[in-house]
């Protein structure tokens, strides 16, 4: 009998670890976006650097890359709907990561890697991730967005 209430906290746990996790990959869904999107040109350099954080999620901890594709798509439609409101939901998901600081750091450097992706860092990008930092409670110099 004990092995087996063992056993269901095991499962138990790790389907909390997974959800967590899942919210992880959806924050960082939602901060590729606002980023990629920050200069309202897609290039395929800044999905390229998504797709390489998605190979890197995967790789460390299987995650299902088709799920956080057609998010990154949702929340790309999303945006392009309506701004305002989409930035503002977007950073909602985002948010959702505060009480974790290092998946919040984490975020931060996914954000920057999206924003380096072409090579050119824009004062529109920066402010976006200013933005993100300011949700999650972490100041952008401490960060590295100051950073060339």
């Amino acid at each position: 009998m004990r092995q087996l209430i063992e056993g269901v906290r095991g499962k138990v746990g790790k389907l909390r670890e997974d959800s967590r996790y899942r919210g992880f990959v959806d924050a960082a869904m939602a901060a590729c976006v606002l980023v990629a999107l920050a200069d309202e040109d897609h290039r395929l350099s800044e999905l390229t650097a998504r797709d390489r954080v998605l190979h890197h999620m995967d790789r460390e901890r299987s995650i299902d890359v088709e799920r956080a594709v057609a998010t990154y798509e949702r929340y790309t439609q999303l945006l392009q709907t309506d701004r305002p409101s989409g930035k503002r939901t977007l950073l909602d998901v985002i948010a959702a990561l505060n009480p974790d600081p290092a998946a919040a750091e984490r975020l931060v450097r996914v954000c920057l890697t999206v924003g380096h992706a072409d090579q050119q860092f824009s004062a529109r990008e920066r402010a976006v991730v200013e933005d993100i930092c300011e949700v999650l409670g972490l100041h952008p110099g401490d960060m590295g967005v100051y950073d060339l």
